[in-house]
């Protein structure tokens, strides 16, 4: 199978996994989550961040699968509270016009989750909305994630395991699936402006997106500048992938990136 042919075949629903299968509606789970995390961040001090970046194509962060071969802008806007609750809205748009709507590049996501700690582990939980591609429609065409992380500190490494979900809503033409995360990362300050951060892991993804089942590798390596209290440039981030499986038909691929973030 061609590559742009594959590409296509990523993005049309084979076999939906329906919302149905979950224990409670994802709407109701999704308003009782975010009461329960403004009244428990009520007397919390937030901080936010901002991150804008230019990326060359636009890959499923997961798996590599192709969402868009466009050029585009991505902004994270983050508030994270003291007590692990945080909030985030991220956009993404075509770098430059003549882009059609329905192109997957044109997206805006909602998410909110935790980040804390159990034992001697690091643990992160969140649920995010993916509102894709025709923006604003709800329901349509687009997805939940839900991912658990965790991490625990291994030598000068740290062991990170991963369990994260895509769940179409009712009647979208995207396929869902479930993507099972083993790797290692380390972050390391070279200076006190300069940052350098990478990890690796091997993924095994379950068919998502309508791709091949199979085995990959995600690895990828940052940089940062800090230019003020403020200002930090990221420039260059790097994440790529690696199918290892041999009837994955997907192809070695990456995103570049470079851009700010703005921390208040």
């Amino acid at each position: 199978m061609g590559v742009r042919k594959h590409d296509q075949a990523c993005r049309l629903n084979v076999a939906l996994f329906h919302t149905s299968l979950l224990p409670m509606n994802l709407a109701k789970a999704t308003c009782l989550a975010i009461a329960i995390l403004l009244a428990a961040s009520a007397d919390a001090k937030p901080e936010t961040s901002i991150e804008v970046v230019g990326a060359n194509k636009y890959l499923t962060f997961g798996s590599g699968s192709v969402l868009s071969r466009h050029a585009g802008i991505q902004t994270n806007l983050n508030v994270a509270w003291e007590n692990g609750f945080y909030a985030n809205l991220w956009f993404s748009r075509p770098m430059s016009g003549g882009v059609p709507k329905s192109d997957l590049i044109n997206e805006n996501d909602y998410g909110f989750g935790w980040n804390g700690k159990a034992g001697y582990w690091k643990i992160g939980a969140s649920l995010t909305y993916f509102d894709e591609p025709r923006l604003g429609s709800f329901s349509k065409d687009d997805i939940w994630y839900t991912s658990l992380k965790a991490s625990h500190g291994l030598g000068s490494v740290d062991l990170d395991l991963s369990y994260e979900t895509y769940t179409p809503t009712k009647g979208s033409s995207l396929e869902g699936g479930h993507l099972l995360g083993f790797g290692f990362s380390k972050k390391h300050d070279v200076s006190e402006q300069i940052g350098a951060s990478w990890f690796a892991k091997l993924a095994y993804d379950d068919g998502g997106f309508g791709c091949d089942k199979g085995f990959l590798v995600n690895c990828g390596a940052e940089m940062t500048w800090k230019i003020n209290k403020t200002v930090t440039l990221i420039l260059p981030r790097i994440n790529g992938y690696l199918p290892v499986s041999v009837s994955d038909a997907r192809k070695a691929d990456a995103m570049v990136f470079g851009g700010l973030n703005l921390s208040f």
